[in-house]
């Protein structure tokens, strides 16, 4: 069986182990006898992040032809689920040609934001030790508008005109590379 294991550890706060292995992506009409609704909505959103997974690879050749990288990183991503980080830092990286500093946590981003560094913020809604809007109203308080700040979150029902002033715009998981781009755009372009 082909694969990798990868490994991402931090010493006394723990250590996240990223499992990859290659599957046939099976067509849809192959679960037609599914009557669980329950089941096709998790199949289409699976379906969905597959769909990215497997344009990854051909949207980094496309950017390494077209961009030259940064010496910098001009976006720091706050997610805690590693799968769901790795698909958004592949979407980035084959976006603009660079690649974003990471964190899992909203305590994370706070400490390790720069505003010499980063023009953009992508985190997460729901994280544990802090979420996505306490980190951005931390990043607010201490930078004002000089942070541009997105929220990233799978719940479709989020109040968009009760985040107003605390963050800049909101993508819904998993998102799209137009929708991605757009942002970047909006923020990181000098």
């Amino acid at each position: 069986m082909d694969g990798t294991i990868d490994v991402e550890s931090e010493l006394e706060k723990g250590s996240t182990f990223i499992v990859t292995l290659p599957f046939k992506i099976m067509k849809k009409a192959e679960f037609s006898d599914w009557d669980n609704s329950g089941a096709k909505m998790n199949f289409s959103i699976q379906q969905r992040y597959l769909s990215l997974l497997s344009n990854v690879h051909e949207m980094s050749e496309e950017s390494a032809a077209t961009n030259s990288p940064e010496v910098y990183s001009k976006i720091i991503l706050a997610e805690d689920n590693a799968i769901n980080r790795k698909v958004i830092l592949k979407l980035i990286e084959s976006i603009t040609g660079y690649t974003a500093d990471f964190v899992s946590d909203g305590k994370e981003l706070v400490k390790n934001f720069d505003i010499r560094r980063h023009r953009l913020v992508i985190t997460d809604l729901n994280m544990p030790n802090m979420d996505g809007i306490e980190a951005a109203k931390e990043l607010k308080r201490l930078y004002g508008n000089s942070v541009k700040i997105i929220i990233l979150t799978g719940n479709s029902a989020v109040n968009v005109e009760s985040l107003k002033g605390i963050v800049d715009g909101l993508l819904e998981k998993p998102c799209c590379k137009e929708d991605l781009r757009k942002c970047i755009d909006l923020y990181c372009k000098e």
